[in-house]
This record gives C-alpha cells, structure tokens and sequence, in this order.
C-alpha cells in the first residue's frame, strides 16, 4: 500500500468527511473528530490528524481550541479511493 492509502489515513479521511457531513467550510475540534473514528485508530487521533494535514487533505482553524476540517484534495482523494473500490460509497 502507497503512504495515502494506508488504513490510518483513510479512516482518518472518512472520519473527518463524516464529522464534517461532507462540507470544506466546517470544521470539528480533536474530540468531534476522535468520536467519529473506528475504534482501532481512536488513541491515534493526534497522529493520524498529523499525517493528514502533511499529506495536504485537511486544514487547521485555530480559534479558542484547535479544530480540523477536511479540503477538496481531501475529498478528491476519498472519490478515488471509492471509484477504485478500496471504500464503499460516500454519502
């Protein structure tokens, strides 16, 4: 498997479209995005968040608490994958 298609990454990018029902305008702090990760990757959340912002799929709002929001290479990344068939249909 590529660094981009590792389990991590795109758990972390399905969590991170499904916490931010899909929109590039929204963002959720550490713990919105925590909850809506499986369960094998949930202690890894910092981590993962840190591969994907390297990686370019998500950027930071800074306000009072720090919070994540996913990008349209984000997006684009995750119809690749489901176009390729590594994940099912996104809603």
């Amino acid at each position: 498997m590529t660094g981009d298609t590792l389990p991590e990454i795109v758990a972390g990018l399905l969590a991170l479209y499904y916490a931010c029902d899909g929109s590039t305008r929204a963002h959720v702090p550490v713990p919105g995005f925590r909850a809506k990760l499986s369960k094998p990757y949930k202690q890894f959340a910092r981590a993962i968040l840190k591969k994907l912002r390297k990686a370019g799929y998500i950027h930071v709002h800074k306000g009072r608490e720090e919070s994540y929001g996913i990008n349209m290479a984000g997006i684009d990344k995750l119809r690749e994958l489901e176009n390729s068939g590594v994940i099912g249909p996104l809603h």
